[in-house]
This record gives structure tokens, sequence and C-alpha cells, in this order.
């Protein structure tokens, strides 16, 4: 028979106990934990695991999961506790996105799109050539708003998920407020829009959304309005952002 361990998963004032054995891939227990706690958003909680006298190591991937599993066998014991922690929005932007997913082979889930000019047709060329070389799974696009990106992604993608990069929203909500403001004000509102873009679900998103029109007043309510939600807040959006909400690798290579 083969060995398995009792996972304690613990969140908040509850525990679920799992069992797994060394085949159990790392993202069967997150999808598990997630379903026992669906406050729980993917890319929105890290798990820590204690052994022993060794605390607060981490459980991101599998290899992760496979020296937990070692590390119980060397100490010889049979229960392990985990524990969930919601991430803080300044933790999820910094995070690196490490998993990689299938795209008919393993491919890492970050493309750069180059054309000679940012037209609206060069973009409607380059997405057709795109859609030509990528499964018909649906398909995530973390860009700026560009007129050629907003009408040719549904286009060429009907199928396709578009996420507006938050740090250039932060730029261009930074823009609108002008005049003789308090000291810290506009990072104030930044930081108060970049909690509703991370919300994890529908009701932190209004609470987060009431605060930023209190302290934001018009200006910051006329731009989130002129925002379509599905497009830049997480408790709307209708496809996966593995973790990424800025397109900041690929503004590198701009020029």
């Amino acid at each position: 028979m083969e060995p398995s361990i009792l996972l304690l998963c613990k969140y908040g004032s509850f525990t679920v106990v799992l069992t797994v054995t060394r085949d159990f891939r790392f993202d069967d227990l997150v999808q598990g934990i997630c379903k026992k706690w669906q406050d729980l958003v993917l890319q929105r909680f890290q798990l820590l695991y204690a052994v022993s006298d060794h605390h607060n190591c981490h459980l991101d991937n599998d290899d992760d999961f496979a020296n937990m599993f070692a590390l119980a066998g060397a100490y010889g014991v049979s229960c392990v506790d985990v524990g969930a922690e919601v991430l803080s929005s300044c933790s999820v932007e910094s995070r690196e996105l490490e998993r990689t997913f299938d795209v008919g082979e393993r491919l890492f889930p970050v493309a750069f799109g180059v054309v000679d000019s940012e037209d609206d047709e060069n973009w409607l060329w380059f997405l057709r050539k795109l859609s030509g070389l990528l499964s018909p799974r649906p398909i995530t696009f973390i860009t700026n708003r560009h007129s050629g990106l907003l009408k040719g992604i549904p286009e060429v993608f009907p199928n396709g998920h578009h996420a507006y990069c938050l740090q250039h929203l932060k730029n261009n909500l930074r823009d609108k407020l002008t005049g003789r403001l308090p000291n810290g004000f506009r990072e104030q509102v930044i930081s108060l829009f970049s909690d509703c873009a991370y919300a994890p679900t529908l009701l932190d998103f209004e609470e987060a959304l009431q605060e930023l029109y209190t302290v934001g007043g018009a200006k910051a309510k006329n731009f989130v309005e002129s925002l379509p939600r599905e497009n830049w807040a997480n408790a709307y959006f209708q496809g996966k952002r593995y973790g990424e909400m800025c397109s900041n690798a690929a503004e590198s290579f701009s020029k």
C-alpha cells in the first residue's frame, strides 16, 4: 500500500483533513483547499507547513510538496500542519509567476507582442498571426487600453479574456488627480484603487470601492466608471490571470 500522510489544513478557525500520497500534485492540493474554502482565490493565498521544529516552510509547487513528504518521512510523522494565509495586495503584486500551464506542451504563460508601430491595423495583423499558432483554448491577454487591442482581441479571440494592465491604469488615474492636493493624497487614492483591483470577492470589491470613492471623490469615481469591471477587477474577471496584474515585463522591451 502506498504510504500516505494526513495534512491538517487550517484557515481561520477551521481545519480540514486531507489524505495525500507521494504522487499527489501541488495543484491538486490547492484545488482541494479552494473547494473547502470558497473565499480563498487562486494566486491570492500562500501555504505554509510545519514538520517537527521546522516551521513556516513554503509550499508553492510540486518540488516543495515532495520535500514536505520526504521531511515527514525523515521525522517519522504521519500528520503535517498546513496553514493557508491570504496575501496582501503588495505581496501578490511582487510575487513571481512560477507555475506553468499546458497548451499542448509545457509553455510559460507569458508572451510578448511586437509590431512595427502601434496602430489598429498592425495589432489586428499580429493577433491574426498569433491565433494561427495557439490552441483554441481561452487565452488571457494583459495589455494597455490601446484601441487596436480593444477592437482586435474580441474579434480574433472571441473566447479570450482581456485584462487591463494595472500599472497603466494606476498611471492613468494618477494623471487624472490634478490640482492642489494634500501631501500623499495621490498615492493613497492609487493604493485604494489597487485594493479594488485585487479584491477577491464581489463583497470585498464593493467595500474597497466605497472607500475609494469616499477618499478620491468625483475624479476617482469618474475614472473607475469609465472602465468595464470585467477587464480590471479580479472579482469580475472571467478568465485566469495566473497571478499577473501588469504587463511590466513586456513594457521593458518597449522603446
